[in-house]
């Protein structure tokens, strides 16, 4: 039960439910995730393996992998970002996405 009870845990439940996002305790709280940046040619742009449950990656960091420039507020990217290069996003409600190389 330790990663549940872990500082970093607590900090993202608070920070959760002061936004009004609930959840609940149930399933393995010793098992962890991570993340995963691989690009279309199977280079890996970013790992990263979660500490605790409450472990995770700030959006401008998976931004910065993905070569995507912020212009969000506190790391939070609005749709329609423009890419390195001025290239914009496309958005659905799915996902973001870049334009294919030309």
């Amino acid at each position: 039960m330790g990663g549940l009870l872990a500082k970093e845990t607590r900090q993202s439940l608070s920070k959760s439910n002061a936004k009004g996002i609930k959840g609940n305790m149930k399933g393995d709280g010793m098992q962890t995730g991570g993340l995963l940046i691989v690009s279309q040619e199977g280079k890996v742009l970013f790992s990263h393996s979660q500490t605790s449950p409450g472990d995770h990656v700030p959006n401008v960091t998976i931004l910065e992998a993905l070569g995507i420039k912020d212009e969000g507020e506190g790391g939070e990217t609005s749709a329609g970002g423009e890419a390195s290069g001025g290239a914009k996003m496309e958005c659905n409600e799915d996902a973001c996405t870049l334009p294919a190389k030309k």
